[in-house]
């Protein structure tokens, strides 16, 4: 008996105490995964050999930034089985400065890239073309597209946030919304959230851009 007491001693110390949580468990609180896992089953790669900056995916297709010898946006068809077909590349620009983020319109449209050198670009995904581009003050470091799809929310590592309506790309907003680099950007219905690197989340209304709250 003392025997097996000890070799479960062994073998907790090995793998961990306690049972082992089924893939896919919830953690509660206290809780963590008991071992590392070895083997998440099978996957399906859909590219090799390749650098991936940003993705974004609707019900339809698969968005990507990657980097070859130049930045591309790559478009990848969905269905219920995976990507199909052939994929489509964009070019977008020279690898001088990275893309930093990527939204794409619910409908698969649009896509809008942001840049460390300083500018927006958006992209009419089903001619494969750039269509618009805006200069901001300074590096754009997050993007967010309205749930209404009537806005572009962009953020700046100067902690500007504005707004720019869809439909003719005209600047409704733009305002001093944190101290520092605005690192991410979410909306839900009629607000927007927005996370700094000085350690700040802000709520703000949609369209006026209004403070609903801030926290540090």
């Amino acid at each position: 008996m003392l025997r097996l007491c000890f070799l479960g001693i062994v073998i907790s110390a090995l793998v961990g105490c306690g049972h082992p949580l089924a893939r896919g468990t919830l953690l509660g609180p206290g809780l963590r995964a008991n071992g590392p896992v070895i083997d998440l089953g099978k996957r399906k790669v859909i590219a090799r050999n390749t650098l991936a900056y940003q993705l974004a995916v609707t019900e339809k297709l698969l968005v990507s930034v990657e980097l070859a010898t130049h930045f591309e946006l790559v478009l990848r068809s969905l269905s219920e089985h995976g990507p199909q077909g052939k994929e489509r590349r964009i070019f977008v620009d020279q690898p001088t400065y990275d893309i930093l983020d990527l939204a794409v319109t619910r409908d698969g449209h649009s896509a809008f890239l942001a840049s460390a050198a300083g500018w927006v670009r958006g992209y009419d995904l089903e001619q494969g073309k750039l269509a618009q581009e805006w200069r901001m003050g300074s590096a754009v470091t997050a993007l967010a597209i309205s749930e209404d799809q009537n806005y572009l929310v962009i953020g700046t590592e100067r902690g500007t946030l504005c707004l720019r309506r869809l439909r003719d790309g005209a600047q409704l907003q733009c305002m001093i919304a944190h101290q520092g680099r605005i690192g991410s950007l979410a909306t839900h219905g009629q607000l927007v959230a927005s996370g700094s690197w000085t350690g700040e989340l802000g709520l703000w209304s949609l369209p006026s851009l209004r403070k609903r709250s801030l926290r540090t």
